[in-house]
């Protein structure tokens, strides 16, 4: 998989945290992942208290274990690591100092960059600022601060409004999306849609220092030509 003719993306493996039940380097679910010998790995983990329950049945404290076990085991193997806090925003309004712990181990498994995840895609733009500026908050306490992305769900029709709430207000680093809408379930963000690409544009003009501003006909222009060229397969 290494030897792919990508120039300007890489391929990501992604899977989930140990199983409670056996040791990293004896994990299926990681071994195979690392056999794909691709450079970027995402690993997604378990943030809502009442999955560990309810569900899985074990205990809090284990889940964290699982968490960091399973990034301090794979971090040396490849070369980008991420980690998926997956349920997070339901799990920081059911429990929010557990949710925060969760994150913690993350970045003492030695994550690149920390996602969390609106799974459920009910969140609404109103409240991330708060919950981003929070576990900002929780990390300097902590000395423990590194990168934040996110990935919102599309359920409620507010993924892409969400994305932009968290990079323009809360300064959050990456998104995780789809393309034109093809992802999984009800879809993550979906970020080549007109909104986000006139976003897009406007900040590539500043950045450029191009004079440009909602209203000029040539933006309207530019959002054409590039979705005829999406229709075109680019």
């Amino acid at each position: 998989m290494k030897k792919n003719s990508l120039t300007h993306s890489k391929l990501v493996a992604f899977g989930s945290t140990r199983n409670f039940k056996t040791h990293p380097e004896k994990d299926s679910n990681l071994l195979v992942l690392l056999e794909t010998n691709i450079s970027a790995v995402t690993i997604f983990g378990k943030s809502w208290d009442i999955h560990l329950t309810d569900a899985l049945h074990i205990e809090l404290e284990d889940n964290l274990q699982i968490i960091q076990d399973t990034l301090t085991y794979l971090k040396p193997k490849v070369e980008h690591f991420f980690y998926d806090a997956g349920h997070f925003f339901d799990g920081f309004k059911n429990n929010e100092e557990y949710a925060l712990k969760t994150l913690e181990c993350a970045v003492d498994g030695r994550a690149k960059t920390i996602i969390l995840c609106d799974t459920n895609g009910g969140t609404l733009a109103q409240e991330i600022p708060l919950v981003i500026s929070t576990i900002k908050q929780y990390q300097t306490q902590k000395s423990k601060a590194i990168p934040l992305g996110v990935r919102f769900h599309n359920d409620s029709e507010t993924a892409v409004a969400n994305s932009l709430i968290a990079i323009s207000e809360s300064k959050v680093s990456q998104i995780q999306g789809t393309i034109n809408g093809f992802g999984e379930r009800c879809g993550n963000a979906n970020l080549i849609s007109d909104q986000s690409g006139r976003f897009n544009i406007l900040h590539k003009a500043k950045q450029w220092k191009f004079k440009l501003d909602q209203n000029d006909p040539v933006l309207a222009s530019i959002i054409s030509e590039l979705k005829e060229l999406e229709n075109q397969g680019y």
